[in-house]
């Protein structure tokens, strides 16, 4: 008797679980276009950029680093540079938080 009773038990607990689940809307591609920032002087950062956070490097890609900057509304940038010219490269990826 007691096993009827945890057989029923748990097919209710089933049953309550699968109509209680809802159908999650299907989202669109997880991939956007990143914002393109045209650097005016390739000589500096601009100040608003915010703190070096990190360096990075590509594996293949000689004498080029990637410069990670963020600000203090949490924007990111990431410019390249290269060592072997000293120079940083006209255009930053700019990377906004929601």
């Amino acid at each position: 008797m007691a096993h009827r009773l945890i057989g029923c038990i748990v097919m209710s607990a089933l049953l309550v679980g699968g109509i209680s689940c809802t159908r999650l809307g299907e989202s669109g591609s997880a991939e956007q276009k990143l914002v393109m920032e045209e650097l005016t002087e390739t000589g500096s950062i601009p100040l608003k950029w915010g703190k070096l956070v990190s360096v990075s490097s590509v594996p293949g890609v000689a004498n080029w680093v990637q410069l990670w900057f963020q600000d203090e509304e949490g924007i990111i940038r990431m410019v390249p540079y290269s060592i072997g010219d000293n120079s940083l490269s006209g255009q930053a990826r700019v990377i906004r938080r929601n």
